[in-house]
């Protein structure tokens, strides 16, 4: 079975299309109401990138689960269910996932290091005011 037929199956591109429609209903919408309810400009920007944030989300959660009249089922695929399920395996996957969420924690926090070293602090502000040569009135 080829990539194309198992995301036919487990409705992959329906989704996808869903998705992009109502994204771009929901900006027609935004963009409609935006000057009537006098919001800012960011919040057309804001709708934006929850939605470019969501589809990807959508697209997975389409690739996992399926509805079915029983409810959301985790949809198996033909080589998940050849495989036997290896408890190391989802050891690897555990850390995986942890080494993935450390890395993504530790970028922003070096831009807020790098961002705060580079800003004066309180104390460097006051020796800068007390350098200052006091100006004395004229006579």
């Amino acid at each position: 079975m080829s990539l194309i037929d198992e995301l036919k199956r487990r409705n992959v591109f329906r989704v996808a299309a869903a998705c992009v429609v109502i994204a771009w209903l929901l900006m027609q919408i935004g963009d409609t109401l935006a000057p009537a309810l006098l919001l800012p400009v960011w919040v057309s920007s804001a709708l934006a990138f929850f939605l470019l944030l969501g589809f990807p989300l959508a697209l997975f959660f389409a690739w996992a689960f399926e509805l079915t009249p029983d409810g959301w089922q985790r949809q198996i695929g033909k080589y998940e269910a050849q495989t036997n399920q290896n408890p190391s395996r989802h050891r690897f996957d555990r850390l995986l996932v942890i080494l993935m969420a450390a890395i993504l924690a530790y970028v922003p926090w070096s831009n807020y290091q790098a961002t705060s070293d580079s800003s004066p602090t309180l104390e460097s502000e006051v020796s800068l005011q007390s350098t200052k040569p006091a100006t004395v009135p004229g006579p």
